[in-house]
């Protein structure tokens, strides 16, 4: 393969060639792909519930913070467009909203594995149309919630598969979807999660040799740091082994009275047990980022000794983060900083080291490789980051949606305000929150509770507020006085609501 040498000139990765990845360097391209001798390797590494406003992960993960972010770009406002794990991965696969992959939750009917492959998503996504220009793909990892159930297929577009199957979010005891074989692992220390999937991605990139003249993409995603995983057995006597979590102004808020019902009413505070159980997870999920940490760094080491590094964009990112007891929550999947706000850093050929600050989204992730690939995503709803790495000073949005809907599973759905009231009334504690819209903008976060006719509000003034502690809206005089800002709201969202490609960007 045509490689050039990368040389380090003050501290970023540099290129000293003419067109090695021609929308980075501002050369012209054709309308058709690259030729394959100028396209570069993409490695994807997608991480699970990596929490970007409290967890100091970068720390646990310095072979990674010193190859992706300190050599490439830091985007320090990238976002969710559905802060939980299976419609996340659905638009990262996409580049489209949940909306338009009908996945807006883990379960059927409009979530779940079954829902992305039913709505035909699965037949148009970054893997299809890499492999359908002549790149050689790889998936390893955790793919999206409900397929680890029924294990038998092989998405369309991957050459290799290795898809986790069983109950793998342990680290142990799991089985995989290997090529069309099923895999069982047990719970020594050789087979924790991270270093099955290290090893895996090795055996991938040593076969990629043989196919030395075709780029090829290597999606890797690991399953931690999400709970219940620990730190992998040789790192159990880690820095953060007894460490005190953090905690922001909002950790287990005492005054929820200007929230909605559902939170309200549906959430009491933590508690010494609540307390402990987050302390022991974020013990648990740093610890485990040491293992991911090891990968990053031998999977620099293998394309080093390939020949392939200097031709090679590294994407680091999430699927979505964690509230990690802000608001008294938990989980995710709400439309706060912790749930959305998700770590993204890009390095590779000719991209200069830098911080950017524009509102990015995973939906910009697929038009941003198939861009690098030489391809057009102009149908999709988000747009390439390429002329971001490259610097160069475009029109950006300044705003994008947020949208998730409250089914549970086929019995028992928070969906509408009649709904949450079933539970309240009862005095019972929610299981997650109900459906709701969002718009998150430069300065504010605009929230819209519950399908139907009856709605609950959230405003939030976030320069002077970062920590989302005053609902501007929670009552009728809070929507009056914000009555002129709400109906711009309120309109951006109808429009990104039912938005399609080109329409999701205006």
């Amino acid at each position: 393969m045509s490689r050039a040498r990368r040389v380090l000139i003050g501290g970023p990765a540099l290129l000293l060639v003419g067109c090695l990845v021609g929308s980075l360097t501002g050369c012209s391209k054709p309308a058709s792909a690259k030729s394959a001798s100028t396209r570069p390797n993409i490695v994807f590494i997608l991480t699970d519930d990596l929490d970007n406003t409290t967890m100091p992960f970068w720390k646990a993960m310095p072979k990674t913070r010193e190859l992706i972010r300190d050599h490439g770009v830091d985007f320090t406002n990238n976002f969710a467009t559905s802060p939980i794990c299976c419609p996340a991965r659905a638009s990262i696969l996409t580049g489209k909203y949940p909306h338009n992959t009908g996945v807006f939750d883990h379960t059927p009917p409009d979530g779940g594995y079954p829902t992305f492959v039913r709505t035909g998503a699965e037949r148009d996504t970054l893997a299809t149309r890499l492999h359908g220009s002549g790149y050689r793909t790889a998936f390893l990892g955790k793919y999206l919630n409900g397929y680890e159930i029924a294990p038998q297929a092989i998405p369309v577009g991957w050459d290799e598969w290795f898809g986790l199957a069983g109950d793998f979010l342990d680290g142990y005891t799991y089985t995989a979807n290997h090529n069309g074989k099923t895999e069982t692992y047990g719970s020594k220390p050789a087979d924790y999660q991270t270093d099955v999937l290290s090893n895996q991605a090795q055996r991938f990139l040593g076969s990629t040799e043989k196919h030395d003249k075709q780029p090829f993409l290597l999606y890797l995603s690991p399953s931690a740091p999400h709970a219940p995983i620990d730190a992998a057995p040789r790192d159990a006597k880690n820095p953060w082994r007894n460490a005190t979590q953090p905690r922001m102004p909002n950790y287990d808020e005492p005054d929820v009275s200007d929230k909605p019902s559902w939170l309200r009413l549906g959430k009491p505070r933590l508690g010494a047990a609540g307390n402990r159980g987050l302390t022991k997870r974020y013990r648990a999920a740093m610890g485990s980022l040491i293992a991911v940490d090891d990968m990053v760094g031998k999977l620099a080491d293998k394309l080093r000794a390939n020949g392939e590094f200097d031709n090679t964009v590294f994407v680091f990112t999430s699927d979505n983060g964690n509230s990690s007891g802000a608001h008294r929550l938990t989980g995710k999947q709400v439309p706060y900083e912790e749930s959305i706000r998700v770590p993204l850093a890009i390095s590779g050929p000719s991209i200069p080291h830098r911080t950017e600050r524009a509102l990015v989204t995973h939906i910009d992730y697929t038009p941003t490789v198939l861009d690098l690939a030489g391809l057009d995503a102009g149908d999709l709803d988000g747009r390439s980051l390429v002329p971001l790495l490259n610097n160069r000073h475009v029109p950006w949005r300044d705003d994008f949606l947020i949208e998730y809907h409250g089914t549970y599973n086929v019995w028992y759905t928070v969906d509408t305000y009649a709904d949450v009231r079933v539970f309240t009334d009862r005095g019972t504690h929610l299981l997650g929150p109900p459906s709701y819209r969002a718009l998150r903008t430069k300065s504010f976060l605009y929230v819209e509770w519950y399908r139907g006719p009856e709605h609950e509000y959230e405003l939030y003034d976030l320069r002077k507020d970062p920590y989302e502690l005053e609902n501007l809206a929670s009552d009728e005089a809070g929507l009056q006085a914000h009555a002129a800002l709400i109906d711009g709201f309120r309109s951006r969202l109808e429009s990104l609501s039912t938005c399609a490609g080109p329409s999701c960007r205006s």
